[in-house]
């Protein structure tokens, strides 16, 4: 990348990467913290285990680089433990609703983006994206509040904030003329309650909600999902996500475990009938959300990869049954 002539680089950094020692060797100017939720713990066995890996992260960075900038979404339990471990030790600001430094005030989210207000440095900002979705109001005020305390320029960022475009897979409108059709990643609890509770905003219909959970992965959040979704949603349309070597039938009995029959539902094993029937039950002013894999045009099915697109496929029904 350097090569190429990279001058900044933003990297993800996994928990597994931390526990492994994987960016152990790379230089950082800072890191940010945006929440800890059940996921992986296939591999971390539980949450304090998982919260310690993510740790390592940011400790391995201040031995490194005194001179780092943190920047801590505060409104998250493990969020809030980090940052009162590293307040009086680093140069660290918080985010969200509960912070007094960069303070989120008000949040809006609609269909062409988000809308929200920012107290920061005893100031008053209004802030516009193209982004939707409550969680995307979170990440931009990660990255604003880290770039602010790095000393890039306030209108800059205000500027360059209006100017962020949709991601792929991330609170993606595949359709919305009569109704709404969502692509998006959520394959965890807590991902699946924020994207329907978004959604709930925009709503005037039903929220029809197909999703199914990775096989081979932690199970317990299986229940969780199945729990949040019949809360939430109106129809549940339960199906296949990547199975791997599981049977799907059991993985969706895993889920239906969380669930006490409140709500519609239907189980379709095959992913492209389930999105078949969720787009041919769709009516005026409801929503459509396909949950669960977003970006990826794959799926896993015992050693076999198959080519697969939920926003293809919800396009091929769209037209199939005239609605787009």
């Amino acid at each position: 990348m350097l090569l190429k002539g990279a001058k900044y680089v933003s990297m993800e950094v996994s928990s597994h990467a931390a526990h492994q020692m994987r960016i152990y060797g790379l230089n950082f100017e800072g890191g940010i913290f945006t929440n800890l939720t059940q996921d992986h713990l296939d591999y971390h066995k539980d949450m304090e285990s998982y919260f310690k890996a993510k740790k390592m992260f940011f400790d391995y960075i201040l031995e490194k680089n005194k001179k780092a900038v943190f920047s801590i979404n505060v409104d998250d339990f493990y969020g809030e433990r980090l940052y009162r471990q590293l307040k009086n030790i680093a140069n660290v600001i918080s985010y969200g609703r509960k912070s007094e430094e960069f303070k989120i005030i008000d949040m809006q989210t609609q269909p062409e983006g988000c809308f929200f207000t920012v107290s920061f440095q005893g100031k008053r900002f209004n802030l516009y994206s193209k982004l939707r979705g409550d969680f995307n109001i979170y990440n931009i005020s990660a990255a604003f509040s880290f770039l602010a305390r790095y000393g890039i320029d306030i209108e800059f960022l205000k500027e360059a904030t209006a100017k962020l475009k949709p991601i792929r897979g991330r609170f993606e409108i595949v359709y919305s003329k009569d109704f709404l059709v969502v692509n998006d990643y959520a394959h965890t609890p807590d991902a699946l309650e924020n994207i329907l509770k978004s959604i709930q905003k925009l709503k005037r219909g039903r929220l029809i909600v197909v999703f199914g959970a990775g096989g081979d992965r932690d199970k317990t959040k299986r229940p969780k999902m199945g729990k949040i979704a019949e809360e939430l949603a109106d129809v549940i349309v339960l199906t296949s996500d990547n199975p791997r070597s599981e049977d799907p039938k059991d993985i969706i009995e895993n889920i239906k475990a969380g669930m006490e029959n409140k709500k519609p539902l239907l189980e379709i094993i095959d992913r492209e009938q389930a999105i078949k029937e969720a787009i041919k039950m769709a009516k005026e002013n409801d929503v459509v959300l396909i949950a669960g894999k977003g970006h990826e045009t794959y799926q896993i099915i015992g050693d076999n990869i198959y080519h697969f697109d939920d926003s293809d496929v919800a396009k091929k029904y769209l037209k199939m049954f005239n609605k787009i």
